[in-house]
């Protein structure tokens, strides 16, 4: 029952005797507002108490975590007015930790890339191929027709005007005699006999080709310059054949020691009778 209708029921009892002095007119709104106000006051009174178990648990809190204010538990936010996380223009959350990169994969890449690296051809030759660089001679050039003017097919009457035939040495198929640069001994001429006799071939141990080739050379050096001198045959032979450039009816004879370097050669005729 309501407490006005409470009220009104007491005062319209009259004949109660509990009710054994004058009421005041305005007793029934008095009453009615008192009660009121100690509504008031306990509900008053029971959210202050609340508040206080509230603070009675937190300080609680406190003290269990070491009574360090870092130790409080996190408060508690209402759902609905947490910001959603900011994003980029993709949508992707900026504060999201970027993935670290793979350095296994990367380091298994890498050392593939060094362990397995293409041949690459230089255009360069292989050691075992490579030649050294020649010396440089600085003899009188012998070929590819004769030395000065001494020269293959010439007469022996010819040849005796150049002052570059010295004594004869041997005979044999072909007449052999020094060789004459300014009158020192430098190698052989060879003279045949028939029709008088011609210059056949031209040998010096001081003289160079026109490419530059003369004693000191290797046979690698040489066949370099003259593919056609092999080390098959120096090393079968001592001895190695080339044409002569520049004179299609001359080649050079080239005389190797043991250790395959050069000592000398010679220009001669493709058809003398002096060699086998």
């Amino acid at each position: 029952m309501a407490l006005d209708d409470e009220l009104r029921r007491m005062f319209a009892e009259a004949d109660d005797d509990r009710l054994d002095v004058s009421v005041r007119p305005d007793a029934e709104q008095l009453i009615v507002a008192g009660a009121r106000r100690v509504r008031r006051r306990r509900i008053a009174a029971a959210g202050a108490g609340g508040a206080a178990a509230v603070v009675a648990v937190i300080l609680g809190g406190i003290a269990l975590a070491g009574g360090s204010p870092d130790a409080m538990p996190p408060a508690i936010i209402d759902s609905t007015t947490v910001a959603p996380p900011t994003t980029s223009s993709s949508g992707a959350s900026l504060t999201s930790a970027p993935s670290a990169p793979n350095t296994s994969a990367q380091s298994h890449n890498s050392n593939t890339q060094t362990n397995h690296q293409p041949n690459v051809d230089t255009g360069e030759p292989e050691l075992t191929d490579r030649v050294d660089a020649p010396p440089v001679l600085n003899f009188e050039v012998l070929g590819p027709t004769g030395i000065r003017s001494l020269v293959l097919g010439q007469t022996f009457d010819s040849a005796e005007t150049t002052a570059m035939l010295g004594d004869k040495t041997v005979g044999g198929a072909c007449d052999q005699y020094q060789l004459l640069l300014d009158s020192t001994p430098s190698g052989s001429v060879y003279i045949s006999p028939a029709g008088g006799g011609k210059v056949e071939a031209i040998s010096s141990s001081v003289a160079q080709t026109p490419e530059g080739v003369g004693p000191g050379w290797t046979v690698k050096q040489v066949s370099a310059v003259y593919p056609s001198v092999t080390e098959a045959d120096v090393a079968n032979y001592g001895k190695g054949y080339t044409a002569a450039p520049g004179n299609p009816n001359a080649r050079y004879s080239l005389t190797f020691n043991n250790d395959g370097v050069l000592t000398g050669y010679g220009l001669e005729s493709d058809s003398q009778p002096c060699f086998g």
